[in-house]
C-alpha cells in the first residue's frame, strides 16, 4: 500500500475558486471581490470633469441689492404685465402666449387654435403638486404636450392667482431683489434649462419663492428629456478608486433638479396610452382623429412637428434656400448655448455657410427679411420653424432643436461650426458667455469653453474662475494654471474651488495644504469637501477618528459616495458588517452601482445568496464589470455554469476584466474546451494575472507541453503565487528533479498551501525521511485537508501505529475521502472487524472507488458469498482494476467457467499483473497447454512471484530440464517457499546429492509439513 498524491477541489471565498483537474494539476478561479478599496469619482482630477455654472450676475443695466417692498414689477422682468404694472391672473393669459403650440388646420379665430384638451395619465400627480405648492416639473420630448398639460392644470386649479412669466434667466431674482411680494402666484418656467444659468433660479431662490409651510406659490416648469437626462447625469456619480471628487457639471442646476423627485416629476409621453386614446376619440375633433392615425407622436402631429421638419429639410428654390439656411443658423445658435432670441443681423452674418454650395455666391438671393418671413410662416396653420420675438429677434423651434440633438434633420451628426461660436462670443453678455461655455464644454469644444469662461472670469466671477481651473486641469501639463485659478476662486470663499484645490494639491503631493483647504470647505457644510477630507484621512490611515467622522457627515447629507465609502470602511471591521450593510443599502437604493456590487458580496459572505444575486444583477445590468464577475462566481459556486456563470464571465471578460478572463478560461477547461480556454487564460496571463499564469501552465501540462507549462509556472511562482509553486513542484517531481521539486513544495507550504504540505510529505516519505514527512502531513491534516489525513494514516500504519492510523483514516473518511474509507476497511478487516470493514468498503464502493469494490469482493468471497463477490469483482474489473480481473478469473475457475476465467486472466496478465500471469499459467497447464503455461510462469517468475518460480521449476523437472528446474526451485526455496525446498531436495536426491538433499528436507521440515 503506497502513499497517494491527489489534488482536491478548493473553494476560497473572496480569493479563489478551484476547478477540479486531473490528478497532477488544477485550475483556480478567482473568487468574489468586494472592491475593498475606498472609491470615489473624479470629476475634474481623474475623470469626467464637472463644472459649476451657478454664477450670480445681474441683467445688464441693473444693480444687485435689495429694495423696499413695491407694488409693481420692475420693467422688463416679466413677459406679461397689466396696465397697473402687476402680473396678470392665470385666467387672463392666453395659452399660446405661454408657449403652448397652436394646432394644425386652425382658422383665424384665436379661440379655435387649440383642439379640446385630452387628459393625460400624469394629470393626477400634476394637480396634486400644484395644490401642494412648491415646484413641479413636466418632462418629455419636444412637442409632447408638456406646456398644454401644465396650462390646463393651472387654469383649472389656480385661475385667480398671479402668473409670473420671466423674460430672462435672472428675472425672478431681480423681481425678488426689487422687493415685489410674490404671493398667491404661479411662476411659469417653460423650458426650465433657460433659467438654470448664471444668475438664474437655484435652490436658494426657489426656497425664497416657495418657503416651507406655504402652498400659495407654485413653480410650474417644463423641460425636454434630453436636458433632464444631462442634469440627472451631472447629479449622479459613482466611484472607481481611492480618489478625491470634484464638483460636477452644472452643479447648482443639477442639485436643484435632483431635489424634484417622486410625484413632482410628471412625465408626458410622446404617444397616448390606451386610456388616453379612448378620451381622445371621444372628443370628436377632426384634428385629434387625424393625429390618432398619423403614426407619429400625438402632440407633435397636432403641432405640425413632422411638417416643420419637412419644411426645413426638403425643398428647392431661392426662398427655401435662404429660409432653410436661416433656420439652420438659429438651431445652431441654440445648440451653442445662445438660448435668448437671436437678432436678425446676427442671423444675417451666420446663414451663408448653410446654403447649398451652388447658392452661396449668387447675387439674386432673396433678402434676409424675405427669408425670415418664409421661416416664420406657420406650417399647416400651426407652429413655425422660427419664432419671432420683439426687437427683430428670432428663436428656432424646440421641436427642430430636439430632433437635431437626436440625430435627425439637416444638421444631424454635425458639430456647431466655428463661425457660429466666433460670432456669438463677442456679442454675448456675461450670462450668455457662461452658458455658451457650458454648451461648448458639453460638446467637447474645450477651446471655446476656455475662451468663454476666461471672459466671464475676468469680470471677477468666481464660478467662472473655478470652471477655468477644472478645464485646465484636464490637460496634464496645465495643472499649475489650474491651481492658480482654483486659488483665486477659493480665496473669495468659493467652497467648490476649495474642495477641488484640496484634491489637486493631494494629487500633486501636498497633503498638508490639501487638508487645510478641504477642512475650510468641509466646515461650511460642503458635502464633497467632507467626502474628500474623509478620503484623504483614509489614505493616510486615520480611519477611526478622522475618515469615518467625515464620511458620516457627508453621508448624512445624502452624499452617496460617502455612504459607499463608509460602508467599505465599516466592512473592513469584521464586527461592524451589519452597519456596513445598512450604508451599502442606502447608497445602492440611490442607484450607486459599486454599492450594489459590494452589498451583493457582503450578503454572499453572510450566506444570503439569493438577495446577493439580486443586487449583483442590478449592478451588472448597468454594465458594472465587477458585479458581472461576482455574479458569475456566485452562479459558478451553485453549479449554474453553462447558462449562468459562463455568460457573465464572458460579459465581464469582454470589457477587459482579467479575473473574469481567468475564470472563464478555467470554466472552459473544466467543461472540455481547452482551445478556447487557452485563449482566455493567455489573455489574462499577458496582463500579469498570476493565477491565470498558473492555470495556463496546468492546461499546457495536461495537453502535453511541459516545457511551456514550466515557463508559466515559473513566472507565476516567482511572484509568490502559491498554486504555481505547488504545480511547478509537481512538474519537477514528474521530471525526476526531486531536489528542486522539494524547494518549491517548501516555498508553497510555507505560505500555508495545504496541498503543497501534503505533497512535500509524500516526497519526504518516498526518499526515506518519515519523521519530517509526518510533520508536514500533520500540519496539513490539522487544517482539515483530507488527502493529508489519508496519507498520515498510511504512514502511521506502515510504522505499526494502527490505532492512530485508524483515527486519521476515520477523519478523512468522514469528509467523504473514498480511499480513506477503503483503507479503513482494510485495517478493520486485518484486526477482525469484518462487519464494520464491510460497511466502509460498501460506502466507498458505492461512490465508484474500484479498490473498495475489489476489497469488498474479496471479503465476500472469504465469507462464502461468491455470487455477490462476483458482482463486485466484475464492477471493479470493468473499470480496469487488474486485481479484480485476476480474482474474478480465479472465482470463475473455481465455479467451473474456465473459458471466461481464461479471458479475465489474460486481460489482467496483459497489463503485467503477476498473480494473473501465474493463474493463467496454472489454467493452461491444467488444460494441456504446458508450453504457453511455461511462458506465463516465466513472465510471472521474472516479476519475483515465488509461486510462479516453484511451478515453473516443477514443470521443467517434469519435462526433463533438471538443471533449469533446479535453478528456479533454488530461487523459490531461498525466499522461504517450503514446497520449493522439499522439491529441490527430491531433485538433488535423484541427482545423487544426498547431503544437500538432506539439508533442504530439514529446512522444509522445520517450516511446515511438506505436501506431495
Amino acid at each position: 500500500m503506497s502513499v497517494r498524491r491527489r489534488l482536491r477541489q478548493i473553494v476560497l471565498l473572496f480569493s479563489s475558486v478551484a476547478v477540479i483537474a486531473p490528478v497532477v494539476y488544477f485550475l483556480v478561479k478567482q473568487g468574489l471581490d468586494r472592491a475593498e478599496k475606498i472609491t470615489s469619482i473624479v470629476f475634474g482630477l481623474l475623470g469626467a470633469v464637472g463644472l459649476v455654472v451657478g454664477w450670480l450676475t445681474t441683467r445688464p443695466g441693473m444693480k444687485p441689492g435689495t429694495a423696499s417692498p413695491t407694488e409693481s414689477v420692475p420693467l422688463g422682468c416679466l413677459l406679461h404685465l397689466r396696465d397697473d404694472g402687476r402680473p396678470p391672473l392665470v385666467e387672463q393669459v392666453d395659452p399660446l402666449d405661454l408657449g403652448v403650440k397652436p394646432a394644425i388646420d386652425t382658422t383665424d379665430r384665436h379661440d379655435q387654435d387649440l383642439p379640446p384638451y385630452v387628459p393625460r395619465t400624469g394629470d393626477d400627480d400634476l394637480e396634486w403638486a400644484i395644490a401642494e405648492g412648491g415646484i413641479v416639473l413636466l418632462h418629455g420630448k419636444a412637442a409632447a404636450g408638456k406646456s398644454r398639460s401644465a396650462f390646463e392644470a393651472i387654469h383649472r386649479l389656480r385661475p385667480h392667482h398671479q402668473l409670473l412669466n420671466p423674460a430672462y434667466a435672472g428675472a425672478l431674482r431681480d423681481v425678488v431683489e426689487a422687493g415685489y411680494p410674490i404671493r398667491h402666484a404661479v411662476v411659469w418656467l417653460d423650458d426650465l434649462e433657460r433659467f438654470l444659468t448664471p444668475g438664474g433660479i437655484d435652490q436658494a431662490l426657489l426656497q425664497r419663492l416657495c418657503p416651507s409651510g406655504r402652498a400659495d406659490v407654485v413653480v410650474v416648469a417644463t423641460i425636454r428629456d434630453e436636458e433632464l437626462s444631462r442634469l440627472d447625469h451631472a447629479a449622479t456619480r459613482g466611484g472607481q478608486g481611492q480618489e478625491l471628487i470634484t464638483a460636477g457639471l452644472d452643479e447648482a442646476a443639477a442639485k436643484l433638479v435632483a431635489q424634484i423627485r417622486g410625484r413632482r416629476r410628471v412625465p408626458v409621453g410622446q404617444h397616448l396610452t390606451d386610456s388616453e386614446r379612448t378620451d381622445a376619440e371621444a372628443t370628436g375633433d377632426g384634428r385629434i382623429t387625424a393625429a390618432l392615425t398619423a403614426g407619429v407622436g400625438f402632440a407633435e402631429y397636432l403641432a405640425a412637428g413632422p411638417a416643420m421638419m419637412r419644411r426645413w429639410s426638403v425643398g428647392d428654390g431661392p426662398s427655401f434656400e435662404v429660409g432653410h439656411a436661416l433656420i439652420s443658423a438659429a438651431v445652431d445658435c441654440r445648440r451653442a448655448g445662445y438660448t435668448t432670441p437671436v437678432p436678425s443681423d446676427i442671423l444675417a452674418k451666420l446663414y451663408r455657410p448653410y446654403l447649398s454650395p451652388a447658392w452661396r455666391h449668387r447675387a439674386d438671393l432673396p433678402t434676409i427679411t424675405q427669408g425670415l418671413q418664409w421661416a416664420c410662416e406657420r406650417v399647416l396653420g400651426a407652429s413655425s420653424c422660427l419664432l419671432p420675438h420683439e426687437n427683430d429677434t428670432y428663436t428656432a423651434s424646440d421641436y427642430l432643436l430636439d430632433r437635431t440633438t437626436t440625430g435627425q434633420g439637416p444638421l444631424a451628426a454635425t458639430p456647431v461650426p466655428d463661425h457660429v461660436w466666433n460670432t456669438l462670443l463677442p456679442i454675448a453678455t456675461t450670462p450668455q458667455a457662461a452658458t455658451i461655455g457650458t454648451h461648448a464644454y458639453i460638446t467637447q469644444r474645450l477651446d471655446i469653453a476656455e475662451q468663454a469662461w476666461r471672459t466671464v472670469a475676468d469680470t471677477g466671477n468666481t464660478d467662472a474662475m473655478f470652471n477655468v481651473g477644472v478645464l485646465l486641469e484636464q490637460h496634464g501639463d496645465r495643472q499649475g494654471e489650474a491651481e492658480q485659478w482654483y486659488r483665486r476662486a477659493a480665496d473669495t470663499g468659493h467652497t467648490d474651488a476649495m474642495s477641488n484645490l484640496g484634491a489637486l494639491l493631494s494629487q500633486r503631493g501636498s497633503p498638508e495644504e490639501a487638508e487645510q483647504w478641504l477642512r475650510r470647505a468641509a466646515d461650511t457644510g460642503e458635502p464633497d469637501a467632507m467626502f474628500n477630507l474623509g478620503v484623504l484621512l483614509d489614505q493616510r490611515g486615520d480611519r477611526q477618528e478622522g475618515a469615518e467622522q467625515w464620511y458620516r457627515r457627508a453621508a448624512d447629507t445624502g452624499h452617496t459616495d460617502a455612504m459607499f465609502n463608509l460602508g467599505v470602511l465599516l466592512d473592513q471591521h469584521g464586527d461592524r458588517q451589519g452597519e456596513a450593510e445598512q450604508w451599502y443599502r442606502r447608497a445602492a437604493d440611490t442607484g450607486h452601482t459599486d454599492a450594489m456590487s459590494n452589498l451583493g458580496a457582503l450578503l454572499s459572505q453572510r450566506d444570503s445568496p439569493e438577495e446577493a444575486e439580486q443586487w449583483y444583477r442590478r449592478a451588472a445590468d448597468t454594465g458594472h464589470t465587477q458585479a458581472m464577475f461576482n455574479l458569475g462566481v456566485l452562479l459558478d459556486q451553485r453549479g449554474d455554469r453553462q447558462e449562468g456563470a459562463e455568460q457573465w464571465y464572458r460579459r465581464a471578460a469582454d470589457t477587459g476584466h482579467t479575473q473574469a478572463m481567468g475564470n472563464l478560461g478555467a470554466l472552459l477547461a473544466q467543461r472540455g474546451s481547452p482551445e478556447e480556454a487557452e485563449q482566455w487564460l493567455r489573455r489574462a496571463a499577458d496582463t500579469g494575472h498570476t493565477q491565470a499564469m498558473s492555470n495556463l501552465g496546468a492546461l499546457l501540462a495536461q495537453r502535453g507541453s511541459p516545457e511551456e507549462a514550466e515557463q508559466w509556472f515559473r513566472r507565476a511562482a516567482d511572484t509568490g503565487e502559491p498554486d504555481a509553486m505547488f504545480n511547478l513542484g509537481i512538474l519537477l517531481a514528474q521530471r525526476d528533479s526531486p531536489e528542486e521539486a522539494e524547494q518549491w513544495y517548501r516555498r508553497a507550504a510555507d505560505t500555508g498551501h495545504t496541498q503543497a504540505m501534503g505533497n512535500l510529505g509524500v516526497l519526504l516519505a518516498q526518499r526515506g525521511s518519515p519523521e519530517e514527512a509526518e510533520q508536514w502531513f500533520r500540519r496539513a491534516a490539522d487544517t482539515g485537508e483530507p488527502d493529508a489525513m489519508f496519507n498520515l494514516g498510511i504512514l502511521l500504519a506502515q510504522r505499526d501505529s494502527p490505532e492512530e492510523a485508524e483515527q486519521w483514516y476515520r477523519r478523512a473518511a468522514d469528509t467523504g475521502h473514498t480511499d480513506a474509507m477503503s483503507n479503513l476497511g482494510v485495517l478493520l478487516a486485518q484486526r477482525g472487524s469484518q462487519e464494520e470493514a464491510e460497511q466502509w468498503y460498501r460506502r466507498a464502493a458505492d461512490t465508484g472507488n474500484t479498490q473498495a469494490m475489489f476489497n469488498l469482493g474479496a471479503l465476500l468471497a472469504q465469507r462464502g458469498s461468491p455470487e455477490e463477490a462476483e458482482q463486485w469483482y466484475r464492477r471493479a474489473a470493468d473499470t480496469g482494476n487488474t486485481q479484480a480481473m485476476g480474482n474474478l478469473g480465479a472465482l470463475l475457475a473455481q465455479r467451473g467457467s474456465p473459458e471466461e476465467a481464461e479471458q479475465w486472466f489474460r486481460r489482467a496478465a496483459d497489463t503485467g499483473e503477476p498473480d494473473a500471469m501465474f493463474n493463467l499459467g496454472i489454467l493452461l497447464a491444467q488444460h494441456g497447454s504446458p508450453e504457453e503455461a511455461e511462458q506465463w510462469y516465466r513472465r510471472a517468475a521474472d516479476t519475483g512471484n515465488t509461486q510462479a518460480m516453484f511451478n515453473l521449476g516443477v514443470l521443467l523437472a517434469q519435462r526433463g530440464s533438471q538443471e533449469e528446474a533446479e535453478q528456479w526451485l533454488r530461487r523459490a526455496a531461498d525466499t522461504g517457499h517450503t514446497d520449493a525446498m522439499f522439491n529441490l531436495g527430491v531433485l538433488l536426491a535423484q541427482r545423487d546429492s544426498p547431503e544437500e538433499a538432506e539439508q533442504w528436507y530439514r529446512r522444509a521440515a522445520d517450516t511446515a509439513s511438506p505436501t506431495r
